[in-house]
């Protein structure tokens, strides 16, 4: 066999045998738990509407039992800002949801016309991508069994059974559902995005492998015209490569320009409550109230941190697979002369779809934000700290000389 015909018939081989076909996306399950929320679904429009609706009448029900039940007390402006930002998040997504049902869906169509071009060229995913998935689903829905069983927990051990306070119980359970569900599903298309791109890179440098029999080819065949067909395969080849980082590229922001707001508020949700939860764990040792209630705690500031982290690392992985394209590019196919003005046209595209993930454009989504991150909750916490003794001091101050003019 000739070079020629070894090259036409690795063209379109498969890559692994190894290997199961392209799924379009990987959160079905996710979608359908989404939907019985009242959220992302045209068939449940109605039923968008009535959680709306309950919520609403459940907001302006417990606004003021709550400010009454924590009047007077340090912890009010903590619990309302905490409150107010899961409010506003539900109201976000169900309204979205209601006029929009379809916002935070996967891009099925776009996606099937990457993935037919994808698998044209014998990408293909891994079992252990497929088990990583699978893996995140296990784990989401064992994390949302245990909060439900430790929401029920204190449901029943609670004093005061007051229907307000169920209610309570019930809102916070709803709302870190609906933020455990919707962070996963936002985790999923990013990592589907990945794949694609884990693929391509691949793709690409397997062609650059086929290049250099090219290059034998010019110098030992003799036919000028069976080395024109086969230079114009591989033009047309990294014409699809380029095309399809392109598509992905668009997805992606896609995906993260819909998902933005609600990124936004859940970034600022994760940073307060971890503040609150770190606040709580030292007024819980100063004044000895068990370590139950510390562990109680620090569970939900770890249930909060991972979920950014996960989020975090999902992002960061897509942008360096991203970015691996121009290494490939530069590394592997610069040399040849034939694709030079090519390669010039696919560096100038990825210069200007440099991908990034944000919230609402106000900052990055990426593993460096959990550093700055990590900063932001031991200051706040330190400064939190620092203002609840001096809150104390001024108490006992004004406790003592309140006691003192009595006493005269």
């Amino acid at each position: 066999m000739n070079p020629i015909q070894n090259f036409q018939k690795n063209l379109y081989t498969p890559m692994d045998s190894k290997k199961t076909q392209l799924l379009v996306f990987t959160s079905k399950s996710f979608q359908k738990v989404l939907r019985l929320l009242g959220i992302n679904s045209y068939v449940g429009r109605l039923n968008n509407l009535a959680i709306f609706v309950l919520l609403v009448i459940f907001l302006n029900y417990t606004s003021h039992e709550c400010q009454n039940k924590y009047k007077c007390k340090r912890s009010t402006v903590k619990f309302l800002i905490v409150y107010s930002l899961r409010a506003l998040l539900m109201l976000i997504i169900l309204s979205t949801s209601l006029f929009r049902p379809k916002l935070f869906a996967f891009p099925r169509q776009e996606m099937f016309i990457v993935d037919s071009i994808l698998e044209l060229y014998g990408a293909q995913f891994t079992n252990k991508d497929i088990f990583l998935v699978h893996l995140q689903d296990i784990a989401t829905a064992i994390i949302a069994l245990l909060y439900l069983l430790y929401l029920l927990y204190f449901i029943i051990i609670e004093d005061d059974t007051r229907f307000v306070n169920i209610c309570i119980y019930v809102f916070n359970g709803y709302c870190r559902m609906c933020i455990l569900i919707t962070n996963g599903l936002f985790s999923h298309y990013i990592y589907d995005i990945y794949l694609r791109s884990r693929e391509l890179n691949k793709i690409a440098v397997q062609h650059s492998r086929e290049n250099l029999s090219i290059s034998y080819i010019d110098s030992t065949a003799s036919s000028n015209l069976l080395f024109n067909k086969c230079n114009i395969a591989v033009i047309t080849k990294f014409r699809s490569i380029q095309h399809i980082h392109h598509k992905l590229y668009i997805l992606a922001t896609k995906i993260n320009t819909n998902f933005s707001l609600p990124l936004l508020i859940m970034s600022a949700l994760y940073l307060t409550s971890i503040i609150n939860n770190f606040y709580n764990v030292y007024y819980y040792i100063k004044t000895n109230l068990g370590i139950f209630a510390i562990i109680n705690e620090l569970l939900m500031a770890v249930f909060y941190a991972l979920q950014f982290l996960h989020v975090s690392y999902i992002c960061q992985q897509s942008k360096n697979a991203f970015r691996q394209m121009a290494i490939i590019l530069h590394n592997a196919f610069l040399e040849y002369k034939s694709l030079r003005a090519e390669v010039v046209h696919f560096s100038l595209q990825l210069v200007h779809e440099n991908l990034k993930f944000t919230a609402l454009g106000l900052f990055e989504i990426n593993i460096p934000l959990m550093c700055s991150v990590a900063g932001a909750v031991a200051t706040y916490a330190v400064m939190i700290i620092q203002f609840d003794r001096k809150f104390i001091n001024a108490e006992n101050a004004t406790t003592t000389t309140v006691t003192t003019i009595t006493t005269t």
